[in-house]
């Protein structure tokens, strides 16, 4: 049922706060034409198809399956809806429900209240309760057209951050938000870079680690990534080179350095196999150099492009047998040591504190 939002609303606070009206619904046998008329009268942009299970159709899906190709206000519903529906528990945080729209890349989400749909709330719903909100800097990402006009990006991720704190989000749920808008800059990126430089000649991968991969950034670092093509030909090396670059410069150019270790795809661009020969050969033979490839790479996680990386995963979760690769990796990580001195007080250095090295460096390693 439709709940009114606290004046304090934060999103902490239930989804169903955020509920402003019982939700929607039309036949299964309706037209576009009498959804759009139907959405028009109720001021709403999403109308829901009792079919079973239940369908979605928003003012998107008009425009986009509709208007845009070319078919009729008599295309039925059924035609142009979305099923099966993301949906959210009432009960669930706002941040929840920030997060699942981020991630699916959803303008409406119908709400769900002991199996049934009480509304749907959309993102302007959450943008009116948040004044710097991760759904309008993904709107801006959406829409890039030239990377250097969003030099500013960090600056706005530095305010997000600071605005979803004050919020009462933890540092965990910040930085998994963060993490989503990268990835739809990034992909963003990747759009840009096929439309110059034409379609793929082979599914690939865009990957990400570090921070990024763990799902742990807040603020922008330097780059960590990696690209994955499956077809080893000279065409595919020469496309992905190019498409390298470009990806990595649009970052640069949004703000995110260069790695100085260079961990960049313009440098770590290979096929499938070869990758699957680097992950064999680090835990077969675990020196200084291989334990630290490993230690950067094995957090990998795809960000943009359609090949599967199942066989990656598989030796990394075959890591297990591999005993020596282990004990070399426990070792390297208790060289870490906390900035602790006597008294229990922190040692720093001319002032400063190393939090990456002294701190959270020994829990990821």
């Amino acid at each position: 049922m439709p709940t009114t939002a606290p004046t304090s609303y934060t999103l902490t606070q239930p989804v169903k706060h955020l509920i402003k009206r019982a939700p929607l619904f039309i036949e299964s046998g309706a037209t576009a034409q009498q959804a759009a008329k139907a959405m028009q009268g109720a001021r709403v942009g999403s109308i829901l198809i009792r079919t079973e299970p239940p369908g979605i159709v928003t003012d998107r899906d008009l425009r986009g399956r509709v208007l845009a190709e070319g078919l009729t206000g008599d295309t039925p519903v059924e035609r142009i809806m979305t099923r099966p529906l993301k949906t959210i528990a009432s009960d669930a945080p706002s941040f929840a429900a920030l997060r699942l729209m981020l991630d699916e890349n959803l303008h409406h989400l119908p709400v769900v209240e002991e199996g049934h749909i009480v509304g749907v709330i959309s993102a302007t719903d959450l943008l009116v309760h948040e004044g710097n909100n991760p759904l309008y800097l993904r709107a801006i990402l959406e829409d890039l057209q030239e990377p250097a006009k969003l030099e500013r990006y960090g600056q706005e991720v530095a305010t997000l951050v600071q605005a979803l704190f004050r919020g009462g989000l933890s540092a965990l749920q910040i930085s998994q938000l963060v993490s989503s808008l990268n990835d739809t800059l990034v992909r963003r990126l990747v759009y840009l870079a096929e439309r110059v430089l034409g379609p793929p000649p082979t599914p690939f991968a865009w990957i990400v680690f570090g921070s990024e991969g763990r799902l742990e950034q807040t603020l922008l670092t330097d780059q960590d990534n990696a690209l994955i093509y499956d077809d080893a030909s000279p065409l595919s090396q020469s496309y992905f080179t190019a498409f390298a670059q470009r990806v990595v410069d649009g970052l640069i150019e949004v703000g995110f350095p260069r790695c100085p270790g260079g961990f960049m795809a313009i440098h770590w661009h290979k096929p499938l196999v070869e990758w699957q020969q680097l992950f064999e050969k680090w835990l077969r033979l675990p020196e200084p150099p291989a334990l630290l490839d490993a230690a950067i790479f094995f957090d990998f996680r795809a960000v943009a492009g359609t090949l599967s990386l199942e066989p990656l995963e598989e030796t990394v979760a075959e890591a297990k047998p591999h005993k020596l690769f282990l004990s070399y990796m426990a070792r390297d990580a208790i060289k870490f040591r906390p900035p602790i001195g006597f008294f229990n007080r922190l040692r720093s250095d001319a002032g400063r504190v190393d939090l990456k090295k002294g701190g959270i460096g020994s829990i990821v390693a």
